[in-house]
């Protein structure tokens, strides 16, 4: 597999690309299908690879590009209140390995990268509504996370913070709409004794859905080993330390959309660009020597302030 790209080379796949996800070329129209492998929702295996097309790929040693626009709001709990904050670039990367018919492996790498609300412009400073200080965001970064998947789910590996369940899977107007859910909470690793003014209280809760959907004669269609497929999600999470709550009650409410891609061509070239600027590391995955999470990035950076 390929982790190094050329940062020349991947401005000028994206600069010739339409804006947003409209201009995508058809999956395989007019190509005569020669073998179909029918959805059947109550077979495991069934399920697993129309799964594994819609996420990633059933073919051996690919590597998988999703990108995923969001728009984030805090929400303080003493007022009852909303507020927009910012938006936000998630890119997943993802190596996919096949060890048997039924057992798949991937290798995951994410950022999300914070811009001005509803722009594609970075966001360089954030004047929190709620507290009327002006901080500095932090890049996410996350990986690489090892996930195994096989009839029975997925396993994810240690260094995961979402754990995801899938739920019922429902087919409807010739799209299959398969939702994730995940609820998990950790010990909080900026302790509220060490950083006061950045952690956000003893435990990290995090509740996640996701939708993924992709057209069902495609995911039937055998001579496709992966499908771009659409994904909304809406993430319910504790107050990043970077926004700076001192443990001030609420969450971040995240809400966007995305898609799973058959290339990195395709990504359009507003996030491609703004990846490739600002998130180096997410195209050069070998520099990745270590586990990397945002709790650790952030405690490396930055320093305790006093309340």
């Amino acid at each position: 597999m390929t982790d190094m790209f050329d940062r020349r080379s991947i401005l000028g796949a994206g600069a010739g690309l339409v804006t947003g996800l409209t201009g995508l070329p058809a999956l395989e129209i007019g190509t005569p299908v020669s073998a179909q492998e029918p959805l059947d929702l109550t077979d495991p295996v069934s399920k697993m690879r129309a799964s594994i097309k819609m996420r990633g790929t059933l073919e051996d040693g690919m590597t998988m590009h999703r990108v995923s626009r969001g728009w984030v709001y805090g929400y303080d709990a003493g007022s009852d209140t909303f507020a927009p904050f910012y938006s936000m670039i998630n890119y997943n990367v993802t190596q996919w390995e096949q060890l048997d018919d039924t057992t798949h492996t991937y290798r995951m790498y994410e950022c999300a990268l914070y811009t001005k609300f509803d722009k594609w412009e970075k966001l360089e400073t954030f004047e929190n509504p709620f507290t009327g200080d002006t901080v500095e965001p932090m890049t996410y970064l996350i990986g690489p996370i090892d996930v195994t998947v096989t009839p029975e789910g997925s396993d994810t590996g240690p260094e995961a913070t979402i754990k995801p369940v899938s739920m019922d899977w429902t087919v409807m107007g010739g799209t299959v709409w398969v939702p994730v859910q995940s609820e998990f909470s950790f010990p909080n690793p900026i302790s509220p004794e060490k950083w006061p003014k950045e952690s956000s209280g003893p435990t990290v809760k995090w509740h996640s859905f996701i939708l993924f959907q992709a057209p069902q004669t495609d995911l039937e269609n055998a001579d496709l080993r992966s499908v771009r497929a659409l994904n909304h999600y809406q993430e319910n999470v504790t107050w990043a330390p970077w926004l700076e709550m001192a443990g001030r009650p609420g969450f971040s409410l995240s809400r966007g959309f995305g898609m799973k891609f058959l290339s990195m061509e395709e990504i359009p070239p507003e996030p491609l660009g703004l990846l490739v600027e600002h998130v180096p590391a997410m195209f050069d995955l070998n520099s990745w020597t270590s586990v990397r999470n945002n709790y650790r990035d952030f405690m490396t950076a930055r320093e305790p302030k006093p309340v």
